[in-house]
């Protein structure tokens, strides 16, 4: 759930601050790839079940899979909310003038 949680922070993150959408894209998958490494890295130290090193990396590889892919559809959400706020800001400021 954590590494979802930073898989959006990390959509919204990139569609805001990002403007080339190659650039986004890379930085969407390389925020999605960190999210699934370092959440369940840390997620699975501290449990207490004994988990092996196997059974890690494979939540690791799945994670790698899954976490971009949530990374980029919420950038993409992001994106689309902000131009279309952007455009209602421009059209109101045009009907005051």
């Amino acid at each position: 759930m954590l590494s979802i949680i930073l898989d959006i922070g990390g959509g919204y993150l990139v569609a805001r601050y990002v403007k080339n959408i190659w650039l986004g894209l890379l930085a969407a998958i390389a925020v999605g790839i960190g999210s699934a490494v370092g959440a369940n890295m840390l997620i699975y130290a501290t449990a207490s079940d004994v988990l092996t090193p196997g059974e890690i990396v494979l939540r690791i590889a799945s994670g790698i899979i899954i976490h971009p892919v949530v990374t980029i559809i919420s950038m993409f959400m992001f994106r689309r909310k902000i131009k279309r706020n952007s455009k209602a800001i421009q059209s109101l400021k045009g009907e005051e003038s």
